[in-house]
Formats: structure tokens, C-alpha cells, sequence
């Protein structure tokens, strides 16, 4: 029976070390798919009514009473409403922390750059994540790599 020099395992074991391979290479992807997803947040919410609004804040914090962190720096989000009906709104917040509870609360601008900042109504958003699943995938991914890589090792040594 012809051994390899390059990996010492017979023909007929390669495909348990190619299997091996790919399983490590499985994990690495999973793995860096993980790392790559990136969490969010999005905030909701409706208006009855909007006299001499020129539009909306929206501030972060990891705290329930801050400190408060302003999300759009650009400028408010525009008024949508008007003095007989109001806007729905939305703000979607990027590169979260999976796994973290953030807490948000809006202030609306008037024309005249007075502000009116609504504290007693933070909103609690936790960010779920896949961190669990992912590692039990990654864990077995490389426990079945190295497996396989062992078995298409170890059978030429009694050989």
C-alpha cells in the first residue's frame, strides 16, 4: 500500500483528512460570519399631532437615566406631521453590542430650536444575539476537523 510523504496517510485515508479540513474550514466561516453580523436596533414610534415641529432626536444610553448619547448629529430627523395629524417615524440603530440592553429616548425640535426631551418614556431594547448557537457550531466544527484529521493520521502509524 502506497503511503503519502506529503500527509504519511494511505490513499484510502485522505478523504478523512480532506473531510477534516473542510469541517475546520466550516467553523472559520461560521466563525467569521459571527463576527462580521452586525446587531441593530429599530425605533418606532407615532406623533397625534405636530405644532411647530421641525423633527426629532434620538439618544442612547447603556443607563436607564443616561448619560444620553445623540444618534443623529447630521440634524433631526424631519417632521413628518402637522398641527391636525401627526408622523410615524422610524430610526434604525447600527453596530449594537449583541447581547446588551440599550435604552432610547427622543426630544423633539421646534422651529424656533427649542426642545422638548420625553425622558419619561425610554425605551428598553435588549440586542439578541447568536453567540450560544454559534459556538456549540464552531465547537463541534472543529472538534469534528480534528477528529477526522486524527483518524486519517493515526491509521498509517500501526501500518
Amino acid at each position: 500500500m502506497a503511503i503519502s510523504p506529503a500527509t504519511g496517510a494511505t490513499p484510502r485515508r485522505r478523504p478523512l483528512i480532506l473531510l477534516g479540513c473542510l469541517w475546520l474550514g466550516y467553523a472559520a466561516i461560521v466563525l467569521l460570519a459571527q463576527t462580521l453580523a452586525v446587531s441593530r436596533a429599530t425605533l418606532t414610534w407615532k406623533t397625534e399631532s405636530e405644532v411647530n415641529t421641525a423633527g426629532f432626536n434620538v439618544y442612547r444610553s447603556d443607563q436607564p437615566e443616561g448619560p444620553w448619547q445623540l444618534l443623529n448629529a447630521a440634524g433631526p430627523l424631519p417632521a413628518q406631521g402637522n398641527a391636525t395629524s401627526g408622523g410615524d417615524y422610524r430610526y434604525v440603530d447600527r453596530g449594537l453590542a449583541a447581547g446588551h440592553t440599550y435604552y432610547y429616548i427622543i426630544e423633539e425640535v421646534e422651529y424656533d430650536m427649542t426642545t422638548h426631551r420625553y425622558t419619561g418614556d425610554a425605551v428598553a431594547l435588549s440586542v439578541t444575539g447568536r453567540r450560544g448557537a454559534t459556538m456549540v457550531l464552531v465547537g463541534g466544527g472543529i472538534l469534528m476537523g480534528l477528529v477526522a484529521i486524527w483518524f486519517g493520521r493515526s491509521s498509517t502509524r500501526g501500518a
